[in-house]
């Protein structure tokens, strides 16, 4: 790096964290639900005990080029930069590391790019120097804790002696999550990271907080990525309960309205989110909260007092209608049941009056246009609130990626975006062209109907009232409009 012992010690104590994301949001097909980026905001906090000030920029809530970050970030003198990124802003990313690097900025990889660059550089020799050039350390895996333990040393160490193991990809580090702070939500931030869709149970709701009560999942489907992940590894870490009720408060009393819980696996451990359901109805906290589920996880009793404690939505990945590709994702072992399931829970969600975002995936290995229209015709027979369609990715950390060909690899690896909305590579035979219209024709088939319009209506009145609401929730909606400018959380 080259930085002398008066610039070290002017720089030390303060850092940046950014998530990367590509400049121009036009490339992506449907509305994203902007989810904030909770392990640099737990890493944030963890720093603000050791007396480390920083301030976070999320590409997600901008516009901006990676010149103009980097020249903002250059006149705040700071001292690191942590980088959170994707496989498919690799590019963005890795100039951005350079940049801050050349201007004597020590640079600190996270995410899932991470992974993907580990990958990268065993199969691209060319890829090392190039990566070797934009961080100066990687770390896989969870980082919130590793990395603030991380920060420490290397504000402690002037030699960076002991830092020298975050140079190269030999770790995946676990969550250490007793003692993580709270991650700290401000008033733009919250408003910022709000629920996109018009739903009727949440139509007051302008300012969310996000929570994260568990890392890992147990499931082992071949399409799991960091990139769709909010964590990694298998095996399950959960905070205690107690301990979840008191950041639920913590929100509230920051002006927060609801609760969005980020967890990859909420659901999963019965006894777990029992227990945290009890306690937030035994504290009457009465906030409404969101989640993330998979329907072999729900039952009766679950949403039931899942209701009764304030959950008023659900996002369930229910991935395709055909039972041979629920197979083939390696979903679940019987496809059929999992379908039986899909239908039974979205039955019991309309029963409890939870609104609902079904996920479906297209162009899942083998796929045929047959097993598109299987997966339409359930999402009209389930009849969610909303649908998201995904293109099936096979990104880098993939199992799936690890069963493909050389040929296909290296075809991947040179795409300039690899998203799972904006997917040039496919396993299904078909082209380009077909794809993207089978693509755009399953959200017509589900949206542009009657029937769907006027339950739509009918549930959401409230919007006909608020003429100037329901045009910018539109905008989101059609075209993905999104909010510029820097957020700038120091703390």
């Amino acid at each position: 790096m080259g930085l002398s012992s008066s610039e070290i010690n002017k720089q030390k104590g303060s850092g940046v964290l950014i998530r990367v994301d590509r400049s121009n949001h036009s490339w992506i097909s449907h509305p994203r639900h902007k989810h904030p980026p909770l392990d640099l905001l737990f890493i944030q906090s963890g720093l603000q005990k050791i007396k480390c000030s920083t301030y976070l920029i999320d590409m997600w809530g901008n516009h901006h080029s990676i010149e103009k970050i980097s020249k903002h970030i250059i006149s705040t003198h700071v001292f690191f930069a942590i980088i959170k990124a994707y496989s498919w802003c690799i590019q963005e990313t890795i100039a951005l590391g350079k940049y801050l690097r050349n201007h004597n900025i020590i640079t600190i990889a996270v995410g899932q790019h991470v992974h993907c660059a580990s990958i990268l550089c065993k199969e691209k020799k060319s890829f090392v120097n190039t990566w070797s050039t934009a961080f100066d350390y990687s770390i896989m895996g969870n980082p919130e804790s590793e990395c603030i333990r991380f920060i420490s040393q290397l504000l402690n160490d002037s030699d960076n002696v002991s830092c020298k193991r975050y140079q190269h990809f030999q770790h995946t580090y676990e969550p250490d999550i007793k003692d993580l702070p709270f991650p700290q939500f401000t008033y733009r931030m919250m408003i910022d990271y709000a629920f996109p869709f018009p739903v009727s149970q949440l139509n007051h709701i302008k300012k969310w907080a996000y929570i994260q009560t568990s890392w890992g999942c147990p499931h082992n489907c071949l399409h799991c990525s960091g990139a769709v992940r909010k964590s990694y590894g298998k095996k399950l870490y959960k905070r205690n309960p107690s301990t979840i009720i008191e950041e639920i408060r913590f929100h509230i009393q920051k002006g927060a309205q609801a609760i969005c819980f980020e967890d990859d696996a909420l659901f999963t451990d019965k006894d777990h989110i029992r227990l945290l359901l009890q306690q937030m109805q035994q504290k009457s906290l009465n906030i409404p909260w969101m989640a993330h589920a998979r329907p072999d996880e729900l039952d009766e009793s679950i949403l039931k007092s899942a209701a009764s404690s304030g959950l008023k939505l659900l996002k369930i990945g229910v991935e395709s209608g055909s039972p041979k590709q629920i197979e083939i994702i390696e979903k679940a072992t019987c496809g059929k049941e999992w379908i039986a399931q899909v239908k039974h829970v979205f039955k019991l969600l309309k029963q409890f009056k939870i609104a609902s975002v079904a996920m479906f995936m297209i162009g899942t290995p083998e796929e045929t246009v047959s097993d598109i229209d299987r997966s339409i015709s359930l999402a009209r027979d389930i009849s969610p609130d909303y649908i998201q369609v995904q293109r099936f990715t096979p990104y880098l950390d993939t199992r799936f990626y690890q069963t493909l060909s050389k040929k296909d690899r290296r075809t991947i690896n040179t795409l300039s975006c690899y998203h799972y909305s904006f997917n040039k590579w496919s396993d299904v035979g078909m082209s380009e062209k077909q794809f993207n219209h089978y693509h755009i024709h399953f959200y017509r088939s589900f949206y542009l109907r009657v029937s769907f319009i006027m339950k739509f209506l009918k549930k959401n009145k409230f919007l006909l009232a608020q003429k100037s609401f329901l045009i910018e929730r539109l905008k989101n909606v059609l075209i993905n409009h999104n909010h510029g400018g820097l957020y700038d959380c120091s703390m």
